[in-house]
């Protein structure tokens, strides 16, 4: 289920969690030891409430699902623009 918080930045929910992509800039860093990363916001969502996630909320079984639904995001998004670009 698509979400946005209240700036209207585009994102997606994981369990109790809102990921948002940072409204500026680049959201592909890469790192020192040249592999990437992808930049992003979790704020804790608790009905109307958004609050900026802590560190020590990601567990890593939730920083899985939020890698899993970003790399089926850019799957699909290369994937339409191969489609685009052969049809």
């Amino acid at each position: 289920m698509d979400e946005t918080v209240e700036d209207k930045r585009p994102g997606f929910m994981v369990d109790d969690y809102l990921i948002t992509f940072p409204p500026f800039g680049d959201i592909i860093v890469e790192n020192e030891d040249g592999t990437h990363s992808v930049l992003i916001d979790v704020y804790k969502v608790d009905g109307e409430t958004k609050t900026r996630a802590e560190q020590a909320d990601i567990t890593p079984e939730l920083e899985e699902k939020i890698n899993a639904y970003i790399n089926k995001m850019l799957e699909d998004a290369l994937e339409l623009y191969k489609e685009k670009k052969n049809g």
